[in-house]
């Protein structure tokens, strides 16, 4: 019994590119593209997910800004806002609160106390004095609702029509076409 070979080069064989390939060689792909931005998602009614690319020119230029104030960083955070229910006004948020960022993170998951929320996440530095400074500002969104819409109190009389279009689907007036229907 012959063993497979524990080499790791790989013969393509009946190719006519047929050619010795490594899979030793390394392909590196990028860290990152040098943008500046953070992204924020919806992932489920209680979920939004961001993920970022802060460019060391934006994070210089914060930090020379920090040290020209004489103050310390702290810590890296995402800001995260909820706003306020159909104002959608990010300058008067309902709730703000910070998710301290660890081991190079990238990216994250943001866990809502209740579903429907209305959020935007600024990433920045937080210093000793409690002065926060925005590296970049997410995009607004809407989580759905966890749950079936209530009771409006509005009658539903449906759009104009709307029988005529349910007589299409169904066997009322079987043989006539839409356009007898109308």
């Amino acid at each position: 019994m012959k063993r497979a070979s524990s080499s790791k080069t790989n013969f393509l064989k009946g190719n006519m590119f047929s050619k010795r390939i490594s899979l030793d060689r390394q392909f590196d792909l990028p860290r990152g593209y040098g943008d500046n931005k953070i992204v924020l998602m919806v992932r489920d009614p209680w979920t939004f997910f961001s993920y970022w690319e802060i460019n060391r020119q934006a994070e210089d230029k914060v930090r020379n800004e920090i040290s020209k104030k004489k103050l310390t960083a702290v810590k890296t955070v995402l800001r995260v806002y909820e706003l306020p229910q159909e104002k959608h006004n990010a300058d008067n948020p309902e709730k703000i609160f910070d998710i301290e960022l660890k081991d190079l993170a990238d990216s994250w998951y943001i866990h809502m106390e209740e579903s429907g929320k209305e959020c935007l996440v600024d990433i920045g530095i937080l210093c000793a004095g409690g002065d926060f400074f925005v590296l970049s500002r997410s995009n607004i969104v809407q989580a759905p609702l966890g749950k079936m819409q209530e009771e409006s109190g509005v009658e539903d009389r449906g759009a104009p029509g709307k029988n005529k279009v349910f007589g299409i689907f169904t066997s009322i007036d079987i043989g006539r076409s839409s356009f007898q229907l109308k």
